[in-house]
Formats: structure tokens, C-alpha cells, sequence
């Protein structure tokens, strides 16, 4: 397929095209198609472009986990990871893994199934009661996430069945199928959650296998550098309109257009880099937070948070590169749009 075609070749994610003219995954989620045409990705490589030496020195020098569960034993920890990808969206990271470590470090059987079917409002709202944007607690539609973890997770002997059978990791397919019995991950178009969680539970001893099985995670942090760099182009007012409105509608099917594209330029960076897929969807998710931020992005490195760049870098990595910077200072601007969805 050419790039502009409505749905870019994603055949190993198992991307179609329907009869009612919308991009859609096997699950029956859709993603808009006239949104899908206001945008397209670049071809790499484009001048000047240096990523096939850039990437793997950031690789070498990528922040660990600052929060991990390790501590807690194995069905535990994978609980953990569960946790925090399904009610990550619109909330610190670093900071729900902080709470969601203390509050196992207290009682780590709030993580039971029969609990977590039955955890109350008032519990969601205590683990982040402390979030300084108040407004994002959301702690109604959190506990119906909780719940619905904990009605799916009760049908596993234990939490390891979802991706092993004894000490035998599961097809692809299989895991896959697995997860998406819970609506939890299954209801977004782009699986970013599900993917997120892939890439975790990789993370942990003996699960290391499950890192071949990851595709693109992507959230907003992504989708802006990418914007900003010039790898997610704006073909129309349209397009531009909707990514520079902070009022304009978005909806899972229109923001999962953008997703979409990103997660093809994922794949390219990819193979140009001969980096693995879960390497350049970490390294563009730290860039995205640390550096490329949404209040201000931090070009000459001169803040905390882009401190781990300075062994390697002294301005960003992309500062040659990028669009915002070189070109069009407007995409700087570009903020975090009005978006009440679930999965990024």
C-alpha cells in the first residue's frame, strides 16, 4: 500500500478495511477515516536525517524503571503492571507506580479478585488523592477498570495463565485472546494499554520472551514530539485545526487516526534503526515526557528531567531535525487537547 491509502500496512497487527469506509481493528473498534487523511508520516530517510546513529546512543543510555515490583513476587508484580496500565491514562506514570507500590507495600490483598470486583470509589479516589491535577483523578471511571480487572483476572487459576502454560509462554494469539476478554483492553483502537502492559510484564523474570511479542504503545507524549518533529505531517487546515484547538472534538476514533500513523512511523524507525520495537517506542516515550514536554519543550536540555541525556547529548537528540525548532515555531505551541477517552 502507498502511505496516503486510508489504512497503512499494519498486516502483522491485523489492521482491515470494512464495508462501511472506516478503518477498523479486528475487534471492531474503528478508526476515523476522514481523519486518517488529514495526516501522513514521512519518509524516511528524509535529509539531514541521522536516526540510524542517534537511536542506539540513546538506547545506551535510556533511565531504567524508576518504580518496579520486583520486591513483591512474581504474581504480584504482574498484578502491579496490570494496575497501572489500565488506569494509566491521563495521569503521571511515575507517579501511579509510586502509589500503587505503597499501597501494595501496606496489604498487597487489595489486589485480590475478589476485591478488586468490589473495590469502592472512595478507595480508587485514596491511592490518588495526592495528584496535584485534581481534575484527572477521575476516580469514578478508574473504579469501574478496577472491577472490571478483577472479574476478568478471577477466571486465571493465577495471573501468569494470561501469558504462560506452566513455564511455557503462550502463542502470540493466545495471549493476545487472553486479554482481550477484559474490555479493559480490548476496547481501544490502537492497544495502547494492552501493549503497555506487553512490554511491563516483559520487564519481569522470566517473562523476558513477551518483549518479541510488543507492537506501538502510543500516548499523547508521542504523538506530540512526533508532530512537533515533522514525522506526523498536517496535510490540511483541517488537520492543523484539530491538533492546535484544545476545544475541538476528539473522540477515540479520530485520535486514534494520529495513533495510527505514529505507530507506522514506529515501525520505520525500526527497521531504518534495526532497533527492536519496544527500544524505539521507549526511547520516543522518554523523549516525549522528559524533553519534547507539553508546557515547554526543553530543546537545550536545561531542565532536571532531561538530565539523563546530557552523558551522550548536549542539546536534544532531534534538535537538527526537528520542524518546531528548524521551520515552524508554531508546532511548539501545540498543548494537550480536550480528550476524555481511556487509552492514551
Amino acid at each position: 500500500m502507498e502511505k496516503n491509502q486510508l489504512c497503512p500496512n499494519q498486516s502483522d497487527k491485523g489492521t482491515i478495511v470494512d464495508n462501511n469506509n472506516e478503518c477498523g481493528r479486528l475487534n471492531g473498534s474503528q478508526v476515523s477515516e476522514n481523519m486518517t487523511r488529514e495526516f501522513e508520516t514521512v519518509d524516511l530517510p528524509f535529509f539531514g536525517c541521522d536516526f540510524d546513529t542517534v537511536y542506539p546512543t540513546i538506547q545506551s543510555i535510556l533511565p531504567k524503571e524508576s518504580i518496579t515490583f520486583d520486591r513483591f513476587g512474581e504474581s504480584v508484580a504482574i498484578m502491579c503492571e496490570i494496575i497501572c496500565a489500565s488506569i494509566c491514562h491521563k495521569i503521571n506514570w511515575d507517579y501511579l507506580r509510586t502509589r500503587v507500590y505503597e499501597k501494595t507495600l501496606k496489604n498487597s490483598d487489595w489486589l485480590l479478585p475478589d476485591n478488586l470486583k468490589t473495590i469502592s470509589e472512595d478507595e480508587v479516589y485514596e491511592l490518588l488523592c495526592t495528584y496535584e491535577k485534581k481534575e484527572r483523578i477521575r476516580a469514578d471511571e478508574r473504579t469501574k477498570i478496577l472491577r472490571q480487572i478483577g472479574s476478568w483476572s478471577k477466571h486465571y487459576l493465577q495471573i501468569k495463565d494470561v501469558f504462560m502454560d506452566n513455564d511455557r509462554l503462550l502463542d502470540y494469539e493466545d495471549v493476545h485472546s487472553n486479554l482481550f476478554k477484559c474490555d479493559v483492553f480490548s476496547s481501544d483502537p490502537q492497544e495502547k494499554k494492552l501493549q503497555l502492559l506487553i512490554q511491563k510484564v516483559s520487564f519481569i523474570n522470566g517473562f523476558e520472551a513477551l518483549s518479541s511479542y510488543y507492537h506501538p504503545a502510543i500516548d499523547y507524549h508521542l504523538i506530540r514530539s512526533y508532530l512537533r518533529r515533522g514525522l506526523i505531517i498536517c496535510k490540511t487546515k483541517k488537520a492543523w485545526d484539530y491538533i492546535n484547538n484544545v476545544e475541538a472534538n476528539r473522540t477515540e476514533r479520530t485520535v486514534a487516526a494520529i495513533r495510527m500513523h505514529c505507530s507506522d512511523m514506529i515501525n520505520a524507525v525500526s527497521l531504518y534503526t534495526h532497533l527492536d520495537i519496544s527500544t524505539i517506542n521507549l526511547i520516543e516515550w522518554h523523549i516525549g515526557r522528559s524533553v519534547c514536554m507539553q508546557e515547554k519543550a526543553d530543546c537545550k536540555l536545561e531542565t532536571k528531567s532531561s538530565e539523563w541525556l546530557k552523558p551522550k547529548f548536549e542539546v536534544c537528540p532531534f534538535y537538527y531535525t526537528c520542524t518546531a525548532r528548524c521551520y515552524n515555531q508554531n508546532y511548539l505551541n501545540i498543548s494537550e487537547p480536550n480528550y476524555n477517552g481511556t487509552s492514551y
